[in-house]
């Protein structure tokens, strides 16, 4: 295989796996950050002071983040903190699935194009799926991080 083909290839492979995700990109370049504020008891005073103060300072800049607010009624209810942490730091966990079918969504749309390259589209695809994985584990890292403190 010459040297121009192999790059042509190349820049298919990455077109396909790209091009469904452009309106995804361009739907999150609009959106706001969300900013994520966890209290350890909505009991306690001072929790429900912090809540009502970054309430208010959204309120004022609306246009700039999104805040989203849990807690728990009970500083004891370690259970529901824990599920509230963990709910925020494995959602991009949903990400890390939905690339790696576009991944090899994008693998058998090649292959029935070009069913003689099926062994370096393979290990394109390997490679962009090792990739999406990586991100998985320092999510993983990531949260152990978090409970390990």
């Amino acid at each position: 295989m010459s040297t121009f083909t192999h790059f042509r290839l190349i820049t298919a492979v990455i077109l396909a796996c790209a091009i469904p995700s452009i309106p995804a990109l361009a739907a999150h370049t609009t959106s706001r950050p969300k900013v994520a504020l966890v209290m350890k008891s909505l009991a306690n005073e001072f929790f429900l002071t912090m809540e009502n103060g970054a309430k208010e300072h959204q309120k004022n800049h609306n246009d700039q983040y999104k805040l989203i607010t849990n807690g728990v009624k009970d500083e004891q209810d370690t259970a529901s903190q824990i599920k509230i942490v963990v709910s925020i730091t494995f959602l991009p966990l949903a990400g890390c699935a939905i690339g790696t079918g576009l991944i090899f969504a994008s693998l058998l749309k090649s292959v029935s194009y070009a069913p003689d390259y099926e062994d370096t589209l393979f290990t394109y695809a390997a490679l962009g799926f090792a990739f999406v994985e990586s991100f998985a584990f320092f999510c993983f890292g990531g949260t152990a991080l978090v409970f390990a403190i």
